[in-house]
C-alpha cells in the first residue's frame, strides 16, 4: 500500500490548498493532517501508522516549532531519512533555517500553489504516487 504524506500545517487555509493541489497532481498517497509538532511525534510513536513517504512541514507552527521538530527528526536515526519539504512564509526564512543548521528535502514558499508543489515532487524523485 502506498505511504502516506504528513501535513503539518496549523493554517487551515494552507492545508486546503496542499489537499486540492494533491487531488489536482493526482497523488494517490493519503494526505495525513496533523496541527503541531506534538501530534507529529504522537503519530511517529505509534507503531500501527504507517511510516510516512514525506513530511510537508509549516515551519512557523504554533507549540513545537518547525524547525526544533526538524531537529529533532535529525537527531533520530529512525526519522532523519524521512524527506522533509519545509513550506515557508518568506523565501528568506531558509536563511532563518540555515542559520540554525537545520536541513530539508526541499523548500516551498507560501501560499501553496500547484507548481511549486509540482516541484518539490519532483525535487523529491517522486517519491509520491502520481495516478
Amino acid at each position: 500500500s502506498k505511504k502516506p504524506v504528513l501535513l503539518v500545517e496549523d493554517d487551515v487555509q494552507e492545508a486546503m490548498a496542499v489537499k486540492k493541489a494533491f487531488e489536482e497532481l493526482g497523488v494517490a498517497n493519503q494526505l495525513v493532517h496533523l496541527v503541531d509538532g506534538a501530534e507529529v511525534f504522537e503519530y511517529l510513536a505509534n507503531k500501527s501508522n504507517q511510516r510516512p513517504c514525506a513530511i510537508l512541514l509549516d515551519i512557523n507552527l504554533a507549540g513545537t516549532s518547525g524547525i526544533e521538530l526538524l531537529r529533532k527528526m535529525q537527531a533520530d536515526k529512525q526519522l532523519r531519512n524521512i524527506p522533509v519539504v519545509v513550506l515557508l512564509a518568506s523565501q528568506q526564512d531558509t536563511a532563518v533555517l540555515e542559520d540554525r543548521d537545520v536541513r530539508a528535502t526541499a523548500y516551498i514558499v507560501k501560499p501553496i500553489d500547484y507548481m511549486n508543489l509540482i516541484e518539490s515532487v519532483k525535487a523529491l524523485g517522486l517519491r509520491w504516487t502520481l495516478d
